[in-house]
């Protein structure tokens, strides 16, 4: 099945021509009357009175000095009638004492706080919209966790991550569709009310028929596929070995020797069925010739300073790889473990030593090892150098760069210095490099430095290659995405080769659902186009083959094309295809799959840098290293 209708969670009004009253004045460019996201008074584009065409107006739905009152039509300027429901949603929350949560200097969005609970509320966020040439609205839940409440399992649950039992929550559409029902039933949907009319079909959400791309295949030893990457590296062993004859080293305090032993076991497979042992796995033999062990006294910079040495004499001129035995666990490390790790992460780093960390709870739950050292392993195997699967490529293969930005900021949120970087795969997602594209505490520098080595960073590569695609994230600023565009737009006149740029988010509140299936989760791989250059692709799902979900499906990513900006869907076809094939790339787990590793690896960079940056850590060289940020 190629195709299925899906529900995505967009309610267009009923009435779609209507009317409303602004308060306008004519401005230019250079006024400073409002900034951009003023709440007050917005500039926009409109054609009013005896105007031959469109100018630039201040503009309000309120009276102030020397402003002329207006009747408006809502297909006049598309984005002051979203401004316009956005501010009638405001008002009849207040109007009707409903509680609300809203962002007052950007004005998109607002969180109606449908239930407290003991750990947060319950929230369903209301964003104005214009889909498919419709005026509507996205309605979301999430649940908002309390600022003095530790993350834990209830949140999960509450957030409906978790199902009421702990476990994964396979039901997760279906339970998100019935929160929004549940809300478009209450008596707080009364605010939806535009110009006090029944504006939206309560009933039903908006239907757009999708499309599939093709599924995820991967490639093992001696270039043998399959479609599962545990099978595959089972039954095939790894796609490319680690070289230089590397070696593994424990290090553990006196007190914890024993879960040293214990992760081995676990690691040498002889604790699990579930996991064959590194050997069998990825042919990293684990005997006294490959594997060392070194205790330290505390993870002072002095004993890991200790250390280092230790692990070079013993290993000689082979690389090694550290693994770290912890009292934490990263995710949930307090301020000072969290410090800790970060400072002895950049220690190594300053060595060219990639390094991994087992958390003691993790190996002391017997079930929770069972689980994860699959990945622990896997990890571990991706630092020593080896590469343990590619994806399959169908067609030519096209170079793609992950493009990220870790900005110091100083106490006010004001950056201090500018800094971005590159992660270069290509189509079969294999890892080449990361390189810095630009560090400057000046932003014009910075921007002159970004351009300049992007270009000769394409430029470098580019024969190899018929097509480019740049991959960045909803975290770039405006004027980065820009000066990106100018480029790819320079190289593409220049070298005439065919060049892309994808912006990707998971920072949005659209979701879909297959309403045909009692789970309401679409199927993997499927494809909306919402908008001309704006797509949801669902990078995991229900299969065709196995239509029962066992675990929990995360929502869509949203993905915007910014350039070329006409772009039709047969164009952009392949490159969706690449980017979602480069999810299955992931090395830090089996099985994870929900954001194209030229987005990941780029985000899980910057939140490295940014703690080195928060911690006073000196600068270090991210060139060419092995991935050691999984």
């Amino acid at each position: 099945m190629d195709r299925q209708i899906i529900d995505i969670n967009f309610f267009p009004l009923k009435v779609q021509d209507f009317e409303f009253g602004i308060y306008a004045q004519k401005c230019s460019s250079n006024d400073q009357r409002c900034d951009e996201f003023d709440f007050e008074i917005k500039r926009f584009k409109l054609q009013l009175d005896s105007d031959v065409e469109y100018n630039l107006y201040f503009v309000s739905f309120e009276q102030h000095d020397n402003f002329t009152e207006y009747s408006i039509m809502s297909n006049h300027n598309n984005n002051l009638t979203l401004w316009y429901i956005y501010n009638q949603l405001y008002k009849n929350a207040i109007n009707q004492s409903i509680e609300i949560v809203f962002k007052k200097k950007y004005g998109k969005y607002i969180d109606v706080i449908y239930k407290k609970l003991d750990g947060g509320n319950e929230a369903i966020s209301i964003t104005p919209k214009y889909l498919h040439n419709k005026f509507g609205f996205i309605i979301n839940f999430h649940f908002k966790k309390s600022p003095d409440k530790q993350f834990n399992k209830e949140i999960q649950i509450a957030s409906l991550s978790l199902n009421k039992s702990g476990s994964p929550n396979n039901n997760y559409y279906s339970d998100m569709y019935n929160k929004i029902i549940e809300f478009l039933n209450s008596n707080k949907s009364v605010l939806l009310n535009i110009n006090n009319l029944n504006n939206i079909n309560y009933n039903s959400m908006f239907q757009i028929e999708s499309n599939r791309l093709g599924v995820k295949k991967y490639v093992f030893g001696n270039g043998n596929n399959d479609t599962s990457q545990f099978k595959g590296i089972l039954n095939f062993g790894p796609y490319q070995p680690y070289a230089n004859n590397p070696i593994i080293c424990f290090v553990f305090r006196p007190n914890e020797k024993t879960l040293s032993h214990t992760l081995y076991h676990a690691l040498n497979g002889k604790t699990y069925p579930t996991f064959k042992g590194m050997e069998k796995m990825f042919n990293f033999v684990m005997d006294s010739n490959n594997v060392i062990g070194i205790p330290i006294v505390d993870f002072s910079p002095e004993e890991i300073n200790k250390l280092i040495i230790e692990m070079r004499q013993r290993a000689q001129d082979r690389p090694v790889i550290p693994i770290f035995i912890v009292p934490w666990v990263r995710e949930s490390a307090k301020p000072e473990e969290s410090k800790i790790y970060y400072n002895i992460k950049h220690q190594l780093i300053k060595e060219k030593i990639a390094s991994q960390f087992v958390g003691i709870s993790r190996i002391n739950n017997y079930d929770n090892l069972k689980w994860s050292v699959a990945s622990i392993g896997l990890q571990i195997f991706t630092k020593l150098g080896g590469s343990p699967w590619c994806m399959e490529v169908t067609k030519n293969k096209c170079l793609i760069i992950g493009i990220g930005q870790s900005h110091k900021k100083d106490i006010y949120n004001k950056i201090e210095k500018y800094y971005s970087y590159s992660i270069m795969t290509d189509s079969s997602g294999v890892f080449k490099n990361i390189k810095i594209l630009s560090a400057n505490i000046d932003k014009n520098e910075y921007l002159n430095g970004l351009v300049i080595n992007l270009k000769n960073l394409i430029l470098n590569e580019i024969n190899q290659y018929n097509n480019v695609v740049i991959h960045t994230s909803f975290k770039l600023r405006n004027i980065e995405i820009k000066k990106i565009n100018e480029v790819i737009a320079e190289l593409s006149k220049e070298t005439k080769k065919q060049f892309m740029v994808i912006r990707f988010s998971d920072k949005h509140d659209y979701i879909g659902f297959n309403l045909s299936s009692n789970a309401k989760t679409p199927y993997e791989s499927s494809v909306l186009k919402i908008n001309n250059n704006e797509y949801l692709i669902w990078f995991e799902g229900a299969s065709s083959s196995k239509p029962n979900i066992t675990t929990r499906i995360s929502p869509p990513l949203h993905l915007t094309i910014d350039y070329p900006k006409e772009a039709n869907y047969i164009e952009t076809k392949e490159n969706l295809q690449d980017a979602l094939n480069l999810s299955g790339a992931n090395w830090r787990g089996f099985n994870a799959k929900t954001t194209p590793v030229s987005i990941l690896y780029a985000h899980l960079l910057s939140s490295f840098l940014a703690k080195f940056e928060e911690y006073n850590l000196e600068e270090i060289n991210i060139n060419e290293l092995t991935p050691w940020f999984i």
